[in-house]
């Protein structure tokens, strides 16, 4: 009987504790990221350009056959979906956020529960506010924002197994030469699965697996476990084509494995990092590194707190003995994620998101304060006032999400855009002026993203682009360059967007209107243009 009791309590305490995370990723993300409907619009080019991608894929066009844009295949599915959810607005977006976040959440208290006796709810908020409010969040909807909860699960199964050995060496378990070090296979096989996933989405999001993998491989040949060595590559295998069979069946039945290569893979390593850095690429890399953690310091104090923190051995609890294998473990997962991300001759500020996953050692670091000093003063008080205080801890928690939403209110990076309406924004002054040109039908129309990401155009005209490089896409390629030009020259588009003056095809084009506007971030001020074809 007893057992069942405990085991309710304990099914309600995950209940409850999921909730909270759902409530403070909602709270959070609400004022955090420009899918929010609290927003008049997502004016972020990389979201536009995703929606735009997603949104032919779920009208018939084929992923870099038909349209070219180089990430991958399930992250255009992720905003294809959000299409359908809302074909004009980023709403569909925003749940796949909300999605995400809460998981982030969920798995970042498991490890404060793997790693603490006591545990504090009302610190998620915060933590969320953290990892969602800073510069490298950007605007919100990018891929490493969205394999937070991916991430997350890959750092508490390694943790869980650190604390499993930690546990054998305390009772000294008979068996703990033999078998202390496996991962359950099914754990190897969803290991596999989610690197699948994260490769399909952007292969360099993979490096925390593939630190992961590079861990297990050292410690196995190092004991001689060949055998589960074996099974353990053939799970991770297994895992891994799971997901990547359906992918390449989808290019092999559009006939597109040739343009797959081309683009996933040739132009990535080959033509995206060719800009001169005037600087080796290790040193680049680095001040990179150091610059992420100067802007985010809202996580990257956590992170270094946090990481030295579990690899002197203070995340041990009492009677548990200091483990190297989590100590060196987590360095190496660090350095592997670091190296993966940013070891190239380019740099975008969102890259830094994927980096947060290890504040949660932060996170763990606070939760061991708050409970030394919480204990401490509890200590001095009556029963009475203890009784009260229980009963009080879940307005604790209220006062958390409200705090953690002022703050991300008051200091978010991307709030400065909740003081326009919809009506100042270009886009929608673009489409009034279309409207009103074309009379209202709109069907069929062409627009071209001209020298630039998707300009958000397509988005708020319900618009398929009709071009197969439709906007720029950050990366040197004539063939994209030439084919915006013709079609300019030909006068394939009936309206152009863009942030300069077109330089071809003025003969054919007029401008139409040129609004300024804070582009992506405060105070960036860009001319938007908005060109059609001379009547």
């Amino acid at each position: 009987m007893n057992r069942q009791v405990n085991y309710k309590v304990k099914c309600d305490r995950n209940v409850v504790a999921f909730t909270f995370c759902a409530i403070s990723a909602f709270t959070v993300l609400l004022f955090a990221t420009k899918n929010s409907p609290l927003y008049p619009f997502q004016d972020g080019l990389d979201a536009n350009t995703f929606f735009s991608v997603g949104k032919s894929l779920f009208n018939g066009k084929v992923l870099y056959r038909d349209i070219y844009e180089h990430k991958g295949l399930i992250l255009y599915l992720l905003y294809g979906c959000a299409y359908l959810f809302s074909h004009e607005t980023f709403i569909g977006v925003f749940l796949i956020e909300l999605i995400c976040g809460t998981f982030t959440l969920w798995y970042a208290w498991k490890i404060v529960c793997l790693c603490e006796e006591k545990t504090y709810l009302f610190l998620l908020p915060v933590f969320g506010c953290a990892l969602w409010s800073g510069d490298a969040f950007s605007y919100g909807g990018q891929p490493e924002e969205l394999a937070l909860p991916v991430l997350m699960w890959g750092l508490y199964t390694f943790l869980e197994l650190g604390k499993k050995v930690n546990k054998a060496k305390v009772i000294e378990d008979k068996d703990f030469d033999k078998h202390i070090y496996e991962l359950p296979l099914s754990k190897v096989f969803l290991c596999g699965l989610w690197t699948a996933v994260l490769f399909w989405v952007k292969y360099t999001l993979t490096g925390f697996f593939l630190g992961l993998v590079f861990i297990m491989l050292f410690v196995q040949i190092k004991r001689r476990n060949y055998i589960y060595l074996i099974k353990c590559a053939g799970a991770f295998v297994a895992g891994f084509m799971s997901v990547t069979i359906p992918v390449l069946i989808y290019f092999l039945i559009n006939n597109a494995l040739g343009d797959l290569w081309q683009v996933y893979f040739y132009n990535l390593i080959f033509r995206y990092n060719e800009r001169d850095i005037g600087m080796s690429r290790f040193e680049y890399s680095l001040r990179k590194v150091l610059l992420t953690f100067w802007r985010n310091k809202r996580f990257s104090l956590m992170i270094v707190g946090g990481v030295i923190w579990f690899v002197i051995g203070g995340v041990c609890k009492k009677n548990e003995k200091k483990d190297l294998f989590t100590s060196v473990g987590l360095l190496v997962l660090c350095i592997v994620t670091t190296v993966s991300i940013y070891y190239s001759r380019q740099y975008n500020r969102y890259w830094g998101e994927v980096l947060a996953v290890f504040s949660v050692t932060g996170l763990v670091l606070a939760n061991r304060c708050c409970s030394r000093v919480i204990s401490g003063i509890m200590k001095k008080m009556d029963a009475a006032v203890l009784d009260r205080i229980t009963h009080a801890e879940m307005l604790s928690v209220v006062l958390s999400i409200m705090l953690a939403s002022v703050s991300v209110r008051t200091f978010g990076d991307n709030t400065y855009l909740l003081k326009y309406d919809r009506e100042q924004m270009p886009q929608y002054i673009f489409k009034e002026i279309i409207l009103e040109r074309e009379c209202g039908d709109t069907a069929g129309l062409k627009i071209l993203n001209y020298g630039s990401l998707d300009l958000g155009l397509h988005t708020v005209m319900d618009n398929v682009p009709f071009l197969k490089y439709f906007c720029d896409c950050n990366i040197i390629l004539p063939e994209l360059y030439d084919a915006q030009d013709n079609a300019l020259i030909n006068g394939e588009a009936d309206y152009v967007i863009c942030l300069d003056p077109i330089d071809v095809g003025e003969d054919r084009y007029e401008l139409i209107k040129k609004v300024p506007f804070e582009m992506e971030w405060e105070n960036y001020y860009r001319d938007y243009y908005l060109y059609g074809l001379k009547k």
